[in-house]
């Protein structure tokens, strides 16, 4: 998954330092992986890398590969993911649930995890 992720990011020619600007000083444990996972993937999406489709094809396959023990932070990604890929008639026809609902709780999940883990802060993310 991660080397999908990589070919995403690496064929957008992004920068040379995105990747290696993560710190990673302490041993990674179970949930902490999947959160990487999870975070480039809903980071990828907020940077237009790929459409909403993939985003939640690559959190179900993030899913089914921890047996469905993610930490809650991953699961407010891969929710965040599934509102806007499920369209319901609670949403109006002219209604995107992916611009109202996906990209804003995107936004407002990295924004809560301002540690120094992770490499780009979700205030460093073009809004739309």
């Amino acid at each position: 998954m991660n080397e999908i992720i990589r070919h995403f990011q690496t064929t957008r020619c992004i920068s040379q330092g995105y990747l290696e600007a993560i710190d990673i000083s302490k041993p990674l444990n179970r949930h902490d992986v999947f959160d990487v996972l999870a975070r480039n993937v809903a980071v990828s999406y907020l940077e237009s890398r790929f459409p909403l489709p993939v985003g939640f094809d690559l959190m179900q396959q993030l899913v089914r590969l921890s047996n469905f023990d993610l930490s809650p932070y991953t699961w407010d990604i891969f929710e965040a993911f599934a509102c806007g890929a499920y369209r319901t008639d609670a949403y109006p026809v002219d209604l995107d649930p992916a611009i109202h609902h996906t990209i804003p709780r995107l936004h407002e999940v990295l924004s809560l995890r301002s540690d120094s883990f992770f490499a780009t802060q979700a205030a460093n993310l073009h809004t739309i």
